[in-house]
């Protein structure tokens, strides 16, 4: 009997230690209940005072943090009158995915590799969004805590709050959640979204922000000829497939660096002007921001602490293009290598010209680029942007001590005199190769 009596109160003793030990460390601040049930009532003020006073006797709350974040984010909707799906994106998006690129720079910067131009940029950006959240009572030592913050954030955010069958700001606000989850590491949040996704193709552009496991889930959508995902969907698998390729353009050119910034310490005029024509551009090393490239990219700069490219996407619906920029010190030559993508496999583009073929384009002072890919002619263009130096006037204030002469006074008085001048004026031109593409070949068919 009291062996009987053992095994049938093990299971209470469970049950109540497990409760004692929830109610002590796992149940949430009761004030940050009260601040989420607030937040679902859409009273955003009291959530706001009420995070206010945990903060005050405690400022490291993590949650009262984010929840007082997204409080203000909701009232200043409210105020400013953001009631739709693409006003929201309009408002937060660039800076949310410029949070997303902090993430890994910062990782760059605890390894010493961020050059001096990178890194002032990343200091200026991670202090710009830190005193951003301070206006709200949001303290931050570094991007770390910011994303510490964002983390959890988006965890109670999916958890906690009722938005997903809310208005288009909710729906929004939502997909931000689903996402962030998914980059911090929760694969169901990834799928979620991809359902979010296929009710409101809006959400769409949420897939740039998702994380590793997220790729795994949007294949077999960008494989799918019928699939309502486009754009979006294809740029997350061509680059989770990259790898190989950027491997091989490195082994090349052990010594590459990124195209643009080669070409913007040389002051060439046209970049400063540069206008993307692309559905996705990637200027140096962007490409790497992402968990699928970013391990890879810590082991070139072991090998080349300089090492730098830049990559360009033209997303179409059968077929896409990538492009490749590089600068070699060594040879001192502007690189171009291209690719297709048929949503399967990525292959290197054979260019085919008179009696002869070549993989990449080679320049002395500036870069072929990927221009354009016009898929119902099946041509593909690239050019070679470069300075023409022309003949040319303007006309110039010039001084002239004797302008005018008073004969009865026999003396001069100065004045300005409207002068032609020539000059060599600097004009942006562009060559161009067009080519007819077929997969991974492409013939030559005319220059302009």
């Amino acid at each position: 009997m009291k062996k009987k009596y053992i095994f049938t109160a093990i299971p209470i003793v469970i049950i109540i230690l497990g409760t004692v030990f929830y109610w002590i460390f796992l149940r949430p601040n009761p004030e940050i209940e009260k601040a989420i049930k607030s937040l679902n009532s859409q009273n955003w003020d009291v959530a706001i005072s009420k995070m206010k006073e945990v903060l005050f006797d405690d400022e490291n709350n993590i949650e009262a943090k984010a929840i007082l974040i997204y409080a203000n984010y909701r009232k200043y909707c409210e105020e400013n009158k953001i009631t739709d799906f693409e006003k929201v994106i309009e408002n937060s998006f660039e800076n949310v995915y410029k949070t997303k690129l902090l993430f890994f720079q910062d990782k760059l910067n605890d390894r010493g590799f961020l050059n001096k131009k990178d890194k002032v940029n990343f200091i200026e950006n991670s202090k710009k969004i830190r005193k951003y959240l301070a206006q709200f009572n949001v303290t931050t030592d570094d991007i770390k805590a910011v994303l510490e913050i964002a983390k959890r954030g988006c965890e109670l955010g999916v958890d906690y709050l009722k938005l997903s069958q809310g208005d288009e700001v909710d729906q929004a606000l939502h997909s931000y959640f689903l996402a962030g989850n998914s980059f911090f590491g929760n694969s169901n949040s990834g799928q979620n979204l991809i359902k979010l996704a296929k009710l409101n193709d809006k959400a769409q552009i949420m897939f740039l922000l998702c994380g590793t496991k997220f790729i795994n889930d949007i294949k077999k959508e960008a494989e799918n000829d019928q699939s309502l995902f486009g754009r979006y969907a294809k740029y997350l698998v061509i680059s989770s497939l990259l790898k190989d390729q950027i491997n091989s353009f490195f082994n090349d050119y052990p010594r590459l660096e990124s195209a643009l910034s080669k070409l913007e310490d040389i002051e060439f005029e046209p970049m400063k002007e540069k206008k993307y024509l692309y559905n996705f551009s990637f200027d140096n090393n962007e490409i790497f921001y992402n968990e699928n490239l970013f391990e890879n990219f810590l082991n070139i700069l072991e090998k080349n602490n300089k090492a730098g490219i830049d990559v360009d996407y033209l997303i179409r619906d059968d077929l896409s293009v990538i492009s490749f920029y590089g600068y070699d010190p060594k040879s001192q030559k502007f690189i171009t290598r291209l690719y297709s993508f048929n949503n399967k496999d990525v292959s290197r583009i054979e260019f085919k010209e008179t009696d002869k073929k070549y993989f990449e384009f080679l320049s002395d002072s500036s870069l072929y680029r990927l221009d354009d890919f016009d898929v119902k002619a099946n041509e593909l263009t690239v050019s070679l942007d470069y300075i023409k130096l022309v003949d040319d006037y303007k006309y110039e204030d010039r001084w002239n001590p004797k302008k005018n002469y008073y004969p009865y006074l026999n003396m001069y008085t100065g004045g300005y005199d409207y002068v032609k001048v020539p000059y060599k004026r600097r004009e942006f031109k562009s060559y161009k190769k067009i080519f007819a593409l077929n997969n991974n070949t492409a013939d030559f068919l005319r220059s302009e």
